[in-house]
């Protein structure tokens, strides 16, 4: 079971980081964890939006110099990950 459970959450995380490279404005950082990191045009503006939706965000853009404007995202179920989607399409073009 919890094999099946890992595979899951790969093949969520690989169709995530590919829905996400399409959006404008956003930097897909490769991953091997249950997390994406993110760069966005507005780290703060995508949390509170992603926060405000429900959507599991960890702003992480003051942490390092590197990672300025990074969030990172939790890797959900696919109805899960369609939201973050849509929710980050409404920031719109950076």
């Amino acid at each position: 079971m919890l094999d099946a459970q890992a595979a899951e959450l790969r093949a969520q995380r690989v169709a995530l980081a590919r829905e996400m490279a399409t959006l404008p404005g956003i930097t897909v950082f490769p991953s091997a964890g249950n997390f994406l990191l993110v760069r966005v045009p507005d780290a703060s503006v995508a949390f509170e939006m992603l926060l405000t939706s429900r959507v599991l965000v960890k702003n992480v853009s003051k942490m390092h110099a590197l990672l300025a404007n990074c969030v990172r995202l939790t890797v959900g179920t696919a109805e899960e990950n369609a939201h973050m989607v849509a929710t980050l399409k409404k920031l719109g073009p950076s």
